[in-house]
């Protein structure tokens, strides 16, 4: 990850911003995103960890600040809005073979800050993933996206690996991310076989779902 970053940079822009468009908080987002898409090139083809590094770790921790504050006190609707647009921005730019640090990083904090954002936003995330499924490199960064929900929040990661992950089990390309996330998943929660939980996390309905998916994977790899 290329970066050629300073804190007083980003702190001015966001003031900058802030002054100039008082009223406009989605126009701070974007001009922040846009700025740290700029900024940030990622040169390593590896894909990030599903919580935790890149991008968001290539900032400072004053930088982290700046930006959890920025986010931190707008209204829920306004998040909601925003995190739609990066995950859906970053699916366009990486179309574009644009760089897309800025919209990763503003999914992690948004995430991080209110996971459950992601599940309301379910059914236009499940159309973006249609569109862009026989892609893989995009297909992953939006699985990738929509599965930060999961770093802090349990019912809303398993939520999201039943509606957006597991439908894409059998397609080669997603098995191994969707494989891994579940795994990690429960280990970042702590869920053993030991753990008793609060509330069921699954269904029977999603349970019944999984068993057929994992039969379908199964039949295939017999073949």
């Amino acid at each position: 990850m290329q970066k050629n970053l300073r804190v007083d940079d980003v702190k001015h822009l966001i003031e900058s911003c802030q002054t100039k468009f008082p009223d406009s908080p989605l126009l701070w987002l974007r001009d922040i995103a846009a700025y740290l898409n700029l900024k940030l090139v990622n040169e390593d083809s590896t894909e990030p960890a599903v919580f935790y590094g890149s991008p968001l770790s290539a900032l400072t921790q004053n930088m982290k600040k700046a930006v959890y504050a920025l986010v931190q006190n707008l209204p829920e609707s306004m998040k909601e809005t925003y995190l739609e647009t990066c995950i859906s921005n970053t699916a366009h730019d990486m179309a574009k073979s644009l760089d897309t640090a800025g919209w990763r990083i503003m999914t992690q904090v948004i995430t991080d800050i209110s996971p459950g954002l992601i599940t309301s936003n379910l059914p236009r995330l499940i159309e973006l993933r249609n569109s862009y499924q026989n892609r893989p490199n995009i297909g992953l960064a939006i699985l990738w996206s929509v599965g930060q929900a999961g770093k802090k929040d349990l019912q809303s990661g398993v939520r999201v690996w039943l509606d957006v992950m597991l439908p894409l089990l059998s397609m080669k390309h997603y098995t191994k991310f969707i494989v891994e996330y579940i795994a990690i998943l429960l280990n970042q929660h702590r869920i053993t076989k030991d753990t008793v939980l609060a509330k069921p996390v699954m269904d029977l309905a999603n349970f019944v779902t999984v068993q057929v998916q994992g039969g379908a994977q199964k039949g295939i790899r017999k073949k």
